[in-house]
């Protein structure tokens, strides 16, 4: 092996483990994200659609809620009473395997979803979790955008809809991220499995060096 190849190799290491910590940071940051959108409740409270909820925006009449509620070790009758609330461990747990379908929702509406940034994916799947798959796919215009790197009038066409007016500030602080778009830099966020992404090609790149 040349000392092209090992240098080349070590190069491709180190962009990897850079891509790998940035996956890890998109995650932490749609979190964030929807928290602040949703509330971080630890008790039951109703929310603006008469549902009583938890957590993350969690919708405790749902259908499959009673068992996501035992399946973090609480008493799905007394939380929804509110006789006892959840643990901020628990919400975490509910939230990271719930937000799953949002966000393959968002991929599966938005071609360009695994090139997109982190702040424009973290939108993406924002909206998607309040409006559900079939809602934001009607944002067609928005989309067409977004696919097309076309950020002020991505941001202007979510100005202008009837959904900016009814959640206020989730808008404007989704506008604000899509308005900013992506720099240069590609950076995969919170894919079903982010180690997937950086390990696939980093083996791709090994192979042609080596």
């Amino acid at each position: 092996m040349t000392f092209q190849k090992i240098f080349f190799i070590v190069a491709i290491i180190s962009a990897c483990v850079i891509t790998f910590s940035n996956a890890q940071s998109c995650t932490a940051s749609l979190r964030n994200l929807v928290a602040k959108h949703e509330g971080d409740k630890l008790c039951v409270y109703v929310d603006t659609t008469g549902h009583k909820t938890i957590g993350i925006g969690y919708n405790l009449d749902q259908g499959g809620a009673k068992e996501m509620i035992e399946s973090v070790g609480a008493n799905f009758d007394n939380i929804y009473s509110g006789k006892s609330c959840l643990t901020q461990s628990q919400v975490n747990v509910i939230f990271s395997k719930t937000i799953g379908s949002s966000i393959s929702g968002a991929r599966s509406v938005v071609s360009s979803f695994d090139s997109l940034c982190c702040g424009v994916q973290n939108v993406m799947v924002d909206m998607t979790f309040n409006l559900g798959v079939g809602g934001f796919r009607s944002f067609g215009s928005f989309i067409s955008d977004i696919n097309n790197k076309e950020w002020a009038s991505a941001a202007a066409d979510m100005k202008g809809t009837l959904w900016c007016k009814q959640v206020g500030s989730r808008c404007s602080d989704d506008a604000s991220y899509v308005q900013r778009g992506c720099s240069g830099l590609r950076v995969k966020g919170a894919p079903t499995d982010e180690k997937d992404g950086w390990l696939s090609s980093f083996m791709s790149l090994f192979h042609v060096f080596i």
